[in-house]
Protein backbone atom coordinates (compact mmCIF):
# COMPACT_ATOMS: atom_id res chain seq x y z
CA UNK A 1 0.00 0.00 0.00
CA UNK A 2 2.89 2.21 1.07
CA UNK A 3 4.34 1.45 -1.89
CA UNK A 4 1.46 2.05 -4.00
CA UNK A 5 0.98 5.53 -2.75
CA UNK A 6 4.65 6.59 -3.03
CA UNK A 7 4.08 5.96 -7.26
CA UNK A 8 0.92 7.80 -7.05
CA UNK A 9 2.35 10.90 -5.01
CA UNK A 10 5.20 10.65 -7.87
CA UNK A 11 3.22 10.66 -10.12
CA UNK A 12 1.40 13.77 -9.36
CA UNK A 13 4.98 15.56 -8.45
CA UNK A 14 5.80 14.47 -12.19
CA UNK A 15 2.63 15.48 -13.90
CA UNK A 16 2.80 19.42 -11.90
CA UNK A 17 6.40 19.62 -12.51
CA UNK A 18 5.81 18.93 -16.28
CA UNK A 19 2.17 20.67 -16.76
CA UNK A 20 4.24 23.76 -15.28
CA UNK A 21 7.34 23.98 -17.22
CA UNK A 22 6.02 22.73 -20.66
CA UNK A 23 2.89 24.57 -20.47
CA UNK A 24 2.37 27.24 -22.96
CA UNK A 25 -1.62 28.49 -22.03
CA UNK A 26 -0.35 31.71 -21.06
CA UNK A 27 2.34 32.76 -23.10
CA UNK A 28 1.99 31.67 -27.04
CA UNK A 29 3.62 33.20 -30.19
CA UNK A 30 1.43 35.58 -31.53
CA UNK A 31 3.82 36.11 -35.05
CA UNK A 32 5.38 33.32 -36.64
CA UNK A 33 6.73 33.97 -40.20
CA UNK A 34 5.23 31.16 -43.01
CA UNK A 35 8.79 31.37 -44.67
CA UNK A 36 11.92 33.15 -44.99
CA UNK A 37 14.58 34.02 -47.76
CA UNK A 38 18.44 33.40 -46.53
CA UNK A 39 20.00 36.73 -45.14
CA UNK A 40 16.81 37.69 -44.45
CA UNK A 41 15.70 39.73 -40.86
CA UNK A 42 12.65 38.36 -39.38
CA UNK A 43 10.78 38.87 -36.28
CA UNK A 44 9.40 36.51 -33.80
CA UNK A 45 6.95 37.76 -31.02
CA UNK A 46 5.44 35.81 -27.87
CA UNK A 47 2.13 37.55 -26.47
CA UNK A 48 1.08 37.06 -23.13
CA UNK A 49 -2.64 38.27 -22.19
CA UNK A 50 -2.10 37.34 -18.57
CA UNK A 51 0.70 39.03 -17.82
CA UNK A 52 1.20 42.70 -18.35
CA UNK A 53 4.45 43.87 -16.30
CA UNK A 54 7.62 42.66 -18.15
CA UNK A 55 9.70 43.39 -15.49
CA UNK A 56 7.99 40.26 -13.66
CA UNK A 57 9.28 37.69 -16.24
CA UNK A 58 12.66 36.61 -17.78
CA UNK A 59 12.92 35.20 -20.95
CA UNK A 60 15.59 32.61 -21.46
CA UNK A 61 16.50 31.06 -24.82
CA UNK A 62 19.71 30.11 -27.37
CA UNK A 63 20.68 30.81 -30.84
CA UNK A 64 23.67 32.30 -32.47
CA UNK A 65 21.42 34.02 -35.23
CA UNK A 66 19.74 36.29 -33.07
CA UNK A 67 20.68 39.87 -33.67
CA UNK A 68 19.90 40.90 -29.90
CA UNK A 69 19.79 39.21 -26.41
CA UNK A 70 17.23 41.43 -25.29
CA UNK A 71 13.76 41.81 -27.01
CA UNK A 72 11.47 44.51 -28.05
CA UNK A 73 8.98 44.67 -25.58
CA UNK A 74 5.32 46.06 -25.96
CA UNK A 75 2.35 46.27 -23.32
CA UNK A 76 -0.78 47.60 -24.36
CA UNK A 77 -4.59 46.36 -23.66
CA UNK A 78 -4.35 43.62 -25.75
CA UNK A 79 -1.55 41.99 -23.48
CA UNK A 80 2.50 41.88 -23.39
CA UNK A 81 4.35 41.09 -26.55
CA UNK A 82 7.96 40.39 -26.91
CA UNK A 83 9.63 40.37 -30.57
CA UNK A 84 12.98 39.14 -31.23
CA UNK A 85 14.81 39.38 -34.31
CA UNK A 86 16.82 37.27 -36.38
CA UNK A 87 18.55 36.37 -38.92
CA UNK A 88 18.58 33.57 -41.91
CA UNK A 89 22.40 32.38 -42.07
CA UNK A 90 21.64 29.31 -43.74
CA UNK A 91 20.26 27.84 -46.87
CA UNK A 92 18.30 25.07 -45.29
CA UNK A 93 15.14 25.37 -43.04
CA UNK A 94 15.04 27.68 -40.12
CA UNK A 95 15.46 26.12 -36.79
CA UNK A 96 13.89 28.80 -34.42
CA UNK A 97 15.20 28.68 -30.58
CA UNK A 98 12.79 27.10 -27.51
CA UNK A 99 12.05 29.98 -25.02
CA UNK A 100 11.32 29.58 -21.34
CA UNK A 101 9.75 32.29 -19.48
CA UNK A 102 10.17 32.73 -15.80
CA UNK A 103 8.11 34.89 -13.16
CA UNK A 104 9.27 36.33 -9.96
CA UNK A 105 7.30 33.71 -8.38
CA UNK A 106 8.91 31.23 -9.72
CA UNK A 107 6.78 29.51 -12.09
CA UNK A 108 8.33 28.22 -15.48
CA UNK A 109 6.65 27.92 -19.38
CA UNK A 110 8.35 26.69 -22.67
CA UNK A 111 7.69 27.43 -26.19
CA UNK A 112 8.62 24.95 -28.39
CA UNK A 113 11.01 25.86 -31.39
CA UNK A 114 9.95 26.20 -34.55
CA UNK A 115 10.89 24.72 -37.74
CA UNK A 116 10.81 27.79 -40.88
CA UNK A 117 11.00 26.92 -44.77
CA UNK A 118 13.55 29.09 -46.13
CA UNK A 119 12.28 29.78 -49.87
CA UNK A 120 14.74 30.43 -52.35
CA UNK A 121 14.22 32.82 -55.31
CA UNK A 122 15.94 34.01 -58.19
CA UNK A 123 17.57 37.57 -58.17
CA UNK A 124 16.12 40.35 -60.99
CA UNK A 125 17.06 43.48 -61.89
CA UNK A 126 21.12 43.66 -60.49
CA UNK A 127 19.78 42.57 -57.33
CA UNK A 128 21.66 44.38 -54.08
CA UNK A 129 21.07 40.93 -51.75
CA UNK A 130 19.02 42.85 -49.71
CA UNK A 131 15.43 41.70 -48.50
CA UNK A 132 13.60 44.09 -46.77
CA UNK A 133 9.16 44.92 -45.44
CA UNK A 134 10.64 48.63 -46.46
CA UNK A 135 13.65 50.42 -48.28
CA UNK A 136 14.37 54.14 -48.46
CA UNK A 137 17.36 55.87 -50.21
CA UNK A 138 17.57 58.90 -48.01
CA UNK A 139 20.09 60.60 -49.97
CA UNK A 140 22.99 60.54 -52.50
CA UNK A 141 26.09 62.14 -53.93
CA UNK A 142 27.76 61.75 -57.08
CA UNK A 143 31.30 63.75 -56.97
CA UNK A 144 34.17 63.94 -59.39
CA UNK A 145 36.67 60.62 -57.78
CA UNK A 146 39.62 61.49 -60.47
CA UNK A 147 39.89 61.74 -64.05
CA UNK A 148 38.59 58.32 -65.32
CA UNK A 149 35.69 57.88 -61.79
CA UNK A 150 33.07 59.08 -59.80
CA UNK A 151 32.50 58.86 -56.11
CA UNK A 152 29.16 57.43 -55.48
CA UNK A 153 28.03 57.66 -51.78
CA UNK A 154 24.47 56.88 -50.77
CA UNK A 155 22.71 56.92 -47.30
CA UNK A 156 20.44 53.84 -47.18
CA UNK A 157 17.29 53.19 -44.58
CA UNK A 158 15.70 50.00 -44.61
CA UNK A 159 12.84 48.02 -42.06
CA UNK A 160 13.39 44.77 -41.15
CA UNK A 161 16.25 44.15 -43.68
CA UNK A 162 20.00 42.74 -43.74
CA UNK A 163 20.97 45.90 -45.23
CA UNK A 164 24.76 44.86 -44.25
CA UNK A 165 24.44 42.86 -46.65
CA UNK A 166 24.06 45.69 -49.61
CA UNK A 167 26.35 45.24 -52.90
CA UNK A 168 26.16 45.78 -56.26
CA UNK A 169 27.47 43.88 -59.21
CA UNK A 170 30.57 44.90 -61.39
CA UNK A 171 31.87 47.49 -58.81
CA UNK A 172 35.48 47.23 -58.53
CA UNK A 173 35.28 49.18 -55.32
CA UNK A 174 32.20 49.02 -53.13
CA UNK A 175 32.03 49.29 -49.24
CA UNK A 176 29.09 49.67 -46.90
CA UNK A 177 29.77 51.01 -43.36
CA UNK A 178 28.18 53.00 -40.64
CA UNK A 179 25.30 50.32 -40.15
CA UNK A 180 23.09 51.62 -37.09
CA UNK A 181 20.48 49.19 -36.01
CA UNK A 182 17.82 49.80 -33.59
CA UNK A 183 15.89 46.39 -33.23
CA UNK A 184 13.79 46.26 -37.13
CA UNK A 185 15.16 49.40 -37.97
CA UNK A 186 18.43 49.79 -39.72
CA UNK A 187 20.53 52.18 -41.68
CA UNK A 188 23.59 52.95 -43.48
CA UNK A 189 26.07 54.80 -45.90
CA UNK A 190 27.18 52.90 -49.26
CA UNK A 191 30.55 53.98 -50.86
CA UNK A 192 30.85 53.21 -54.33
CA UNK A 193 33.71 53.87 -57.42
CA UNK A 194 32.21 53.97 -60.52
CA UNK A 195 33.52 54.65 -64.23
CA UNK A 196 32.62 57.99 -66.01
CA UNK A 197 31.32 56.57 -68.78
CA UNK A 198 28.35 54.75 -66.87
CA UNK A 199 25.46 57.03 -66.49
CA UNK A 200 23.54 55.07 -64.23
CA UNK A 201 23.24 53.55 -61.15
CA UNK A 202 20.56 50.72 -60.63
CA UNK A 203 19.77 48.31 -58.77
CA UNK A 204 16.79 46.36 -56.70
CA UNK A 205 16.06 45.01 -53.71
CA UNK A 206 13.41 42.54 -52.75
CA UNK A 207 10.36 43.17 -50.66
CA UNK A 208 9.09 40.77 -48.36
CA UNK A 209 5.58 42.22 -48.01
CA UNK A 210 4.69 42.77 -51.36
CA UNK A 211 7.15 39.18 -52.64
CA UNK A 212 8.41 41.03 -55.02
CA UNK A 213 11.32 42.67 -56.82
CA UNK A 214 11.54 46.53 -56.38
CA UNK A 215 14.10 48.48 -58.55
CA UNK A 216 15.98 51.77 -57.96
CA UNK A 217 17.34 53.70 -60.24
CA UNK A 218 19.73 57.07 -59.69
CA UNK A 219 21.19 59.20 -62.42
CA UNK A 220 24.94 59.47 -62.02
CA UNK A 221 25.52 62.98 -62.74
CA UNK A 222 27.70 65.22 -61.61
CA UNK A 223 25.25 67.11 -59.07
CA UNK A 224 23.99 66.87 -55.33
CA UNK A 225 20.41 65.65 -54.35
CA UNK A 226 18.97 69.13 -53.14
CA UNK A 227 17.54 66.93 -50.59
CA UNK A 228 20.82 65.33 -48.76
CA UNK A 229 23.18 66.28 -46.24
CA UNK A 230 26.50 67.27 -47.46
CA UNK A 231 28.45 63.89 -47.30
CA UNK A 232 31.36 66.07 -48.15
CA UNK A 233 33.73 63.45 -49.76
CA UNK A 234 34.96 65.39 -52.55
CA UNK A 235 38.36 66.74 -52.22
CA UNK A 236 37.66 69.84 -54.29
CA UNK A 237 35.23 73.47 -54.27
CA UNK A 238 32.06 72.29 -54.54
CA UNK A 239 29.87 74.54 -57.30
CA UNK A 240 28.41 75.71 -54.08
CA UNK A 241 31.54 76.77 -52.76
CA UNK A 242 32.60 78.54 -55.56
CA UNK A 243 29.56 80.54 -55.76
CA UNK A 244 29.97 81.65 -52.15
CA UNK A 245 33.45 83.02 -52.72
CA UNK A 246 32.08 84.53 -56.01
CA UNK A 247 28.98 85.98 -54.07
CA UNK A 248 31.18 87.48 -51.25
CA UNK A 249 33.70 89.45 -53.96
CA UNK A 250 30.95 90.93 -55.24
CA UNK A 251 29.63 91.48 -51.83
CA UNK A 252 32.82 93.51 -51.05
CA UNK A 253 33.37 95.40 -54.26
CA UNK A 254 29.94 96.40 -54.18
CA UNK A 255 30.03 98.03 -51.09
CA UNK A 256 33.42 99.31 -51.54
CA UNK A 257 31.45 101.57 -54.07
CA UNK A 258 28.77 102.50 -52.03
CA UNK A 259 31.01 103.79 -49.80
CA UNK A 260 32.97 105.82 -52.42
CA UNK A 261 29.98 107.29 -53.86
CA UNK A 262 27.84 107.99 -50.22
CA UNK A 263 30.60 108.20 -47.78
CA UNK A 264 29.05 106.20 -45.40
CA UNK A 265 31.02 104.73 -42.30
CA UNK A 266 27.71 102.14 -42.05
CA UNK A 267 29.43 100.43 -45.42
CA UNK A 268 32.01 100.13 -43.52
CA UNK A 269 31.25 97.55 -41.31
CA UNK A 270 29.69 95.53 -44.53
CA UNK A 271 33.08 95.84 -46.49
CA UNK A 272 35.02 94.36 -42.79
CA UNK A 273 32.24 91.62 -42.38
CA UNK A 274 32.34 90.39 -46.12
CA UNK A 275 35.94 90.71 -46.39
CA UNK A 276 36.87 88.38 -43.36
CA UNK A 277 33.99 85.95 -44.39
CA UNK A 278 35.87 85.52 -48.13
CA UNK A 279 39.21 85.51 -46.55
CA UNK A 280 38.23 81.94 -44.56
CA UNK A 281 37.39 80.21 -47.94
CA UNK A 282 40.86 81.37 -49.24
CA UNK A 283 42.79 80.17 -45.93
CA UNK A 284 44.86 77.00 -45.98
CA UNK A 285 43.80 73.90 -44.68
CA UNK A 286 45.37 72.33 -41.13
CA UNK A 287 48.57 70.29 -42.46
CA UNK A 288 48.92 66.45 -40.86
CA UNK A 289 52.03 64.78 -40.53
CA UNK A 290 51.28 61.41 -41.84
CA UNK A 291 54.08 58.55 -40.80
CA UNK A 292 56.17 56.04 -43.00
CA UNK A 293 54.66 53.52 -44.09
CA UNK A 294 51.04 54.16 -43.90
CA UNK A 295 48.37 53.30 -45.70
CA UNK A 296 46.37 55.21 -48.28
CA UNK A 297 42.57 53.93 -48.96
CA UNK A 298 40.46 54.31 -51.64
CA UNK A 299 37.74 55.08 -49.19
CA UNK A 300 37.07 56.48 -45.52
CA UNK A 301 35.97 52.38 -44.67
CA UNK A 302 37.60 49.43 -42.72
CA UNK A 303 37.60 46.93 -45.71
CA UNK A 304 38.56 49.60 -48.81
CA UNK A 305 41.23 49.00 -50.94
CA UNK A 306 44.78 50.63 -50.18
CA UNK A 307 45.98 52.32 -53.34
CA UNK A 308 49.50 53.26 -52.23
CA UNK A 309 51.70 53.32 -49.03
CA UNK A 310 53.93 55.76 -48.06
CA UNK A 311 57.40 55.31 -48.84
CA UNK A 312 58.54 58.18 -46.09
CA UNK A 313 56.74 60.58 -43.63
CA UNK A 314 55.58 63.35 -44.93
CA UNK A 315 53.52 66.68 -44.28
CA UNK A 316 50.02 66.96 -46.38
CA UNK A 317 46.88 69.32 -46.26
CA UNK A 318 43.71 67.62 -44.67
CA UNK A 319 41.40 68.23 -46.86
CA UNK A 320 38.39 66.42 -44.82
CA UNK A 321 37.61 64.18 -42.13
CA UNK A 322 35.58 61.30 -42.04
CA UNK A 323 35.23 59.11 -38.92
CA UNK A 324 38.98 57.91 -37.98
CA UNK A 325 39.53 58.88 -41.76
CA UNK A 326 41.60 61.70 -42.91
CA UNK A 327 41.66 62.82 -46.59
CA UNK A 328 45.02 63.88 -48.10
CA UNK A 329 46.47 64.27 -51.52
CA UNK A 330 48.96 62.04 -51.48
CA UNK A 331 50.54 63.02 -54.68
CA UNK A 332 49.26 65.00 -58.18
CA UNK A 333 45.98 63.47 -58.79
CA UNK A 334 46.44 60.52 -55.74
CA UNK A 335 43.73 61.45 -53.05
CA UNK A 336 42.72 59.04 -50.74
CA UNK A 337 42.27 58.62 -46.74
CA UNK A 338 44.60 57.53 -44.19
CA UNK A 339 44.11 56.33 -40.64
CA UNK A 340 44.06 58.95 -37.37
CA UNK A 341 46.50 56.18 -35.92
CA UNK A 342 48.99 56.99 -38.86
CA UNK A 343 49.18 60.78 -38.27
CA UNK A 344 52.46 61.34 -36.25
CA UNK A 345 52.64 61.83 -32.68
CA UNK A 346 53.91 65.38 -31.24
Amino acid sequence: MKKEIRYLLSFFVFLFVTTNLFSSDDFSYSYIPKKVYQNQVFPLTIASEKYKDSQELTINFNSADALYEEPLIVSNKNGLFYTFYFKANTSSDIITPSFTIETQSGKKFRLNSLKIPIEKIEPQGNFSGVYASKFKLKNYQVSEYNENDLLVSLSLEAFEANLDDFHLEGIKEQNIEDIHRDFANIDGEYFAIVPKSKKELSFSYYNTLQEKFVSKKISLSLKIDPTAEQLDINPKDSSFDILKKYLFIFLVILFIILYIIRRDKFYLFFIIVSAIILITFYMPKESVCIKKGSDIYILPTNTSTISAKTEEKIEKMALDTRGDFIKIEYKEGLIGWVRSEDVCED
